[in-house]
């Protein structure tokens, strides 16, 4: 039902909505058609984003601009359920899953969520979708070097894919360490 609905809320005027889709598909495609990605790039949005748009459009075919948009409506939907099943999990874990509901529904009824997918913020709604599994990782205690690894690997996501997400991280992380 997530994944429908911001499907839907995504392309209700039959585009997508800002500046920043463009940028974003653009980006895309030219790491697509090079094979790299620019260094000047990284610095503006670090290029997670961009390699799994880039890998879906591959892995579809998609070549013209109607496929590739609905592709990025359909991984920008896959991203927010993520991100609402990430803050599940976390609030599941530590206060039980009536909470954990109950936190997926009040982020579902979050105005800035629908704000930030208006404007093509894509990057942010991943990185704080890996930096709340990252957290949820860190929570779980360390029975074997494949839970290390995934944790690692949602922790490089976060840095891979937005820098504030990466600064708030790194801000949230002293005291939840302390406290889990």
């Amino acid at each position: 039902l997530v994944f429908a609905l911001f499907f839907f809320i995504l392309g209700a005027n039959g585009l997508v909505l800002g500046n920043d889709p463009a940028v974003h598909l653009h980006r895309a495609q030219y790491f697509l058609n090079v094979g790299r990605i620019p260094l000047s790039d990284i610095a503006w949005y670090p290029p997670l984003y961009h390699i799994l748009l880039s890998t879906f459009m591959a892995f579809t075919g998609a070549t013209n601009v109607e496929q590739m948009l609905f592709l990025m409506k359909a991984v920008t939907a896959l991203m927010d359920w993520l991100l609402v099943f990430s803050v599940y999990l976390v609030a599941a874990k530590f206060f039980g899953k009536k909470t954990g509901v109950l936190a997926a529904a009040v982020i579902l009824l979050c105005f800035p969520l629908y704000e930030i997918n208006f404007w093509g913020g894509y990057t942010s709604i991943l990185g704080l979708s890996f930096m709340s599994l990252a957290f949820l990782y860190l929570a779980l205690p360390v029975k074997s070097l494949g839970s290390a690894l995934v944790t690692f690997l949602f922790a490089f996501s976060v840095v891979m894919s937005h820098q504030l997400a990466t600064f708030l991280s790194f801000l949230i992380l002293p005291p939840f360490l302390i406290l889990v």
